[in-house]
């Protein structure tokens, strides 16, 4: 967990301010297993691209399933849930991750896409 955390600290620090990219709200009052770390981009597709073409892997984890059958298959208009999905990716963060590897991460997204 400590390790999650160490890296989930300096992707905040170090992506605060690029540009395209915002980062989900993060409350001090609380602590996060950092399971996965989620950011939200424009032109998603261009930022993943630009990830894996330098060796970067980055994933769309969370999808919308209220209109899964199984939750009713529900319609309904959800427009911060639709802008979400378009601009939802997630970066690398796991104990395996060295200094550097987290280097590369940073690098990579702070040069554009």
């Amino acid at each position: 967990m400590k390790r999650r955390r160490d890296i989930a600290r300096r992707y905040r620090r170090e992506l605060a301010q690029v540009p395209g990219l915002t980062l989900l709200d993060h409350k001090d009052d609380r602590k996060s297993a950092y399971w996965c770390f989620t950011i939200l981009v424009e032109r998603r597709d261009d930022f993943i691209r630009k990830l894996r073409a330098n060796g970067v892997p980055a994933s769309v984890i969370h999808l919308r399933i209220d209109r899964n059958s199984v939750f009713g298959g529900l319609n309904k208009d959800l427009p911060n849930q639709e802008e979400f999905d378009k601009r939802q990716v997630s970066i690398p963060i796991h104990n395996g991750l060295t200094g550097r590897d987290v280097d590369k991460i940073v690098k990579t997204i702070r040069k554009g896409w």
